[in-house]
């Protein structure tokens, strides 16, 4: 089998994972870099190596994930960038929540860590042992940089209240 050829049962593998996660994916990166571009260019790549490597990879979601937040880090260090604040410019008039707009703009306050903990768990849905896996970290650090996050994004919306 030639390496650029899929067997089917990986194909559909790799759309069933992009099914379930694509949304949500897109959404944390997105949340995370603060930039829609590096949110795309993640996600694809990261489905894109998934693609080569599938017959290699057991769990393609959790695979998907933690690639993709590790492109994105890698985009933002290459940009010699950080997270940015959303360009939110005409977003209440085309339909966004004032509150979505408010947590947007105070999750550019976090630190990197505490911002994709905070995500990771409240926009994706992951628990903390799966969050460690996808950050490197350990779940008890999660735990903590989860809370401070927290923490600070109450601190954050208060001030701004």
């Amino acid at each position: 089998m030639s390496p650029h050829t899929m067997r089917r049962a990986d194909v559909a593998r790799v759309e069933q994972a992009y099914r379930a996660c694509h949304p949500r994916l897109w959404r944390s990166l997105l949340a995370w870099s603060g930039r829609a571009d590096i949110a795309t260019d993640a996600e694809a790549e990261a489905f894109a190596q998934v693609c080569r490597r599938a017959p290699e990879v057991r769990d393609v979601e959790a695979w998907v994930w933690r690639s993709a937040f590790r492109i994105a880090g890698g985009m933002l260090a290459d940009r010699n960038a950080r997270h940015q604040r959303l360009d939110v410019t005409g977003a209440a008039s085309d339909g966004v929540p004032t509150d979505a707009l408010e947590i947007a703009d105070a999750l550019a306050e976090l630190s990197e860590l505490q911002r994709q903990c905070v995500v990771l768990r409240h926009l994706g849905g992951f628990t903390p042992d799966q969050i460690a896996g996808i950050v490197d970290s350990t779940p008890a650090s999660v735990r903590v940089q989860t809370h401070r996050g927290l923490r600070n994004l109450r601190r954050i919306l208060e001030v701004q209240a």
